[in-house]
């Protein structure tokens, strides 16, 4: 039997709602490194560059997604905890006595609650581990699942890991979890890639999984032509909290490099959705020359970059996704009126 990590050990004597740090603290330093290795780069080798998500994701750019997935026309969160709450029971009976519930990038975990809830009813002893890269969100979230409830879950435990999943896979290798495992990916973010990077990330995970482990993957698979109109909605960067969205994401960029590189007022939003694969996609256009010191960089009128991709894939692309990466996808759950699904995901 392979011997316990440290990471096994220190989380299995962990108290309910803590947090663990397994690589968050060094998510800034990772983020310089992507600004400089490929956003740098593709922009001097005349690529469009695309800046790093991650850089929207700390505590102030995640409270205000929070606020816009539950906003209409936004769709997917309310759609996912509907299938939670159409299918719960059932996922419960087939993921059967699993010990632990791994959430991949939990973000807000409104949309897990009641899932846990039908575990808890049980008497499940499973322990939830949300994983996330900003600690001061990732608390609060732990903090409202541990003591919001009322009365508080009696059986399942909840705690955070702060970090990426490169992290996460770091730490798992080795690890001798003797109970099923139940992996979550909820909101898109396991396949929210183009499908190469897609696959790469599911055989990463795939090398952790065992037969007795489990996948529950949600994937909008809203797409072209007929939901057109319904994804463009969904994204609408003209509204208010779109706007202060990504002005959060500058303001983090601008901490990272250490200058004020990246203001609003110098960049027009343009939003579209291109056909292969399917993915809602925001650019960026100098509205005049941008330089960019610190970067060695600059940005002409007219010059372009990406951010905040959203990939879109139905049910015949999650398949083949998943045998690329030696996983099977076991079932496919929906709910009426709606293309996002969920998938109940098995090692092949």
């Amino acid at each position: 039997m392979p011997a316990r990590n440290d990471f096994l050990q220190t989380i299995e004597s962990a108290q309910h709602g803590a947090v663990h740090d397994i690589g968050g603290s060094r998510i800034q330093s990772q983020e310089w490194d992507y600004i400089k290795e490929h956003f740098v780069k593709a922009f001097r080798n005349g690529r469009r560059p695309v800046l790093p998500e991650e850089s929207l994701y700390d505590n102030n750019g995640l409270c205000l997604w929070s606020k816009i997935i539950y906003q209409h026309p936004y769709y997917q969160a309310a759609d996912e905890i509907a299938l939670f709450h159409e299918h719960g029971e059932e996922y419960a009976d087939l993921i059967g006595n699993v010990g632990s519930i791994i959430d991949l990038g939990a973000g807000d975990t409104r949309k897990v609650a009641h899932f846990l809830w039908i575990l808890d009813d049980r008497g499940s002893k499973a322990t939830y581990y949300a994983l996330d890269i900003s600690a001061e969100f990732l608390s609060s979230n732990i903090d409202r699942l541990v003591s919001q409830q009322d009365p508080a879950y009696q059986n399942v435990r909840c705690l955070g890991l702060w970090g990426s999943f490169s992290d996460l896979d770091r730490e798992l290798r080795g690890g001798d979890f003797r109970r099923p495992r139940l992996f979550l990916s909820l909101g898109s973010v396991l396949f929210n890639d183009d499908k190469e990077r897609a696959i790469e990330i599911l055989r990463m995970l795939a090398r952790h999984m065992r037969r007795e482990d489990s996948l529950l993957a949600g994937m909008d698979g809203h797409t072209l032509p007929d939901d057109r109109v319904k994804v463009l909605d969904s994204y609408d960067g003209e509204r208010a909290p779109w706007y202060q969205f990504f002005h959060m994401g500058f303001k983090r960029l601008n901490e990272v490099i250490g200058e004020e590189c990246f203001k609003m007022v110098d960049w027009n939003i343009h939003r579209d959705i291109e056909a292969d694969p399917v993915k809602h996609q925001f650019t960026f256009e100098a509205k005049r020359d941008v330089k960019m010191a610190t970067l060695g960089i600059t940005f002409r009128k007219g010059d372009k970059f990406d951010w905040f991709d959203a990939h879109k894939y139905g049910p015949e692309d999650v398949k083949e996704m998943c045998q690329a990466a030696g996983l099977e996808v076991v079932k496919v759950y929906g709910i009426e009126g709606s293309r996002f699904y969920q998938y109940l995901i098995k090692k092949a």
